[in-house]
């Protein structure tokens, strides 16, 4: 252990990045005395500023290996991380102790640091995402800049680090928390985590005889629906062409990225939950303004439908999108209802004063009779009829095509 001297400010002076280099010292004032600190480095890697009754985690060297904070030094509880704590730092894990109530803004930058155990159920944390993170998100429909933290924060049940993760999106596990039993399940190239109620996708095999190839990921596995896709399902599978379907609720980051060989991702459901990152579906990972500051690039297509959760993701990370269309789903929202109906009927108005079709025929003539008008419409309002009491038949198959 090494100990040296230093004097530290007990209340850090209050100006913008802009004015700091501008004015002079004098300009800003105190606004607590200075405090002599004792600098303490540990042979884990460790150095702490301590004061008189208490000390904080000032900066950490330790290389990938588990780090746990103890509660006290020198004789003095450890409070606090301090900012730029454990910047860049290279530690694997990292377990604060109860005596930990608070830590700053930046406390934690770092990209390999898979999980943060935080013993106060009350720690405070400041405001903002940029107390812990591993990198930052540029979102090209904004140019806003966004957190990410890769890792995930473990705490208490109700904790302020819970609130914490779910009010940025980060990955959150409750301290005792058991985990939920599931069976690997192997079927062609897809690997599944088969749980009591549904399956997960968790990986999809590179294969030589599928590179840039095509798959549709299976609906049910086992007799149970496929509800997720989990993150790094299908990066990196080598295939140029996914099929997500309709069964699938959420779509985990990183789920399809980086995919370099992606050339189109088509998205069955109206509703998928997409997390709200360009990684999510990618090609590649650009940074822009520094090692830190990113954004994912993806030349490739997705497919979905009108005013789904798809069309709205590929437009915030400015990705190409396609609509689908099928048989009587003619505004392309996914399902068949009077509002098709009510499409067909005015693009029959408007064909028969001469206005040009707007409507593609192979998807509003759902009779078959090589016109687009009110029988066809009718049509579609009694199958929406037959699919609101029950029915399961396609389009097709309830008018005997």
């Amino acid at each position: 252990m090494r100990i040296y001297r230093s004097l530290a400010a007990a209340a850090a002076l209050v100006f913008t990045a802009g004015a700091a280099l501008a004015a002079p010292l004098s300009a800003f004032p105190v606004t607590a005395a200075a405090e002599e600190s004792t600098i303490v480095e540990t042979d884990d890697g460790l150095t702490f500023a301590v004061y008189s009754d208490h000390a904080e985690v000032t900066k950490c060297t330790a290389n990938y290996v588990p780090v746990e904070v103890p509660e006290e030094v020198s004789g003095v509880p450890v409070t606090a991380l301090a900012e730029g704590a454990f910047s860049y730092s290279n530690a694997s894990s990292i377990v604060l102790p109860e005596a930990v109530s608070s830590i700053a803004k930046n406390a934690v930058v770092a990209g390999t640091v898979r999980e943060i155990t935080f013993g106060d159920p009350n720690c405070v944390f400041p405001d903002g995402p940029e107390a812990i993170y591993t990198d930052i998100e540029e979102i090209p429909s904004t140019g806003e800049q966004i957190c990410r933290y890769n890792g995930t924060i473990i705490g208490a049940s109700g904790s302020t680090a819970e609130s914490y993760a779910e009010r940025y999106g980060y990955s959150f596990k409750a301290i005792g928390a058991e985990e939920e039993p599931y069976t690997e399940v192997t079927e062609d190239i897809f690997t599944f985590y088969v749980f009591s109620d549904r399956a997960e996708l968790a990986k999809i095999a590179f294969k030589t005889d599928n590179l840039n190839g095509s798959a549709e990921i299976p609906d049910q596995v086992e007799g149970l629906p496929v509800t997720a896709v989990r993150s790094n399902a299908a990066g990196g599978s080598g295939l140029a062409e996914i099929t997500v379907p309709a069964t699938v609720e959420r779509i985990d980051r990183d789920a399809f990225g980086p995919s370099p060989s992606l050339t189109k991702l088509t998205l069955l459901s109206p509703d998928h939950q997409i997390y709200d990152s360009g990684s999510t579906i990618c090609r590649s990972k650009v940074g822009s303004k520094g090692s830190l500051v990113w954004n994912s690039t993806y030349e490739g297509v997705i497919q979905g439908y009108s005013g789904s959760t798809a069309q709205k993701y590929a437009e915030r990370y400015g990705y190409s999108f396609e609509v689908i269309y099928s048989l009587g789903d003619v505004d392309g929202d996914g399902r068949i209802d009077s509002s098709d109906a009510s499409a067909v009927l005015v693009e029959y108005a408007a064909v028969q004063t001469g206005s040009a079709p707007t409507v593609d025929k192979s998807f509003g003539d759902v009779n078959g009779d090589g016109f687009i008008d009110s029988s066809d419409a009718s049509d579609i309002l009694q199958y929406y009829s037959f699919t609101q009491t029950g029915g399961t038949d396609s389009i097709s198959e309830f008018l005997g095509q």
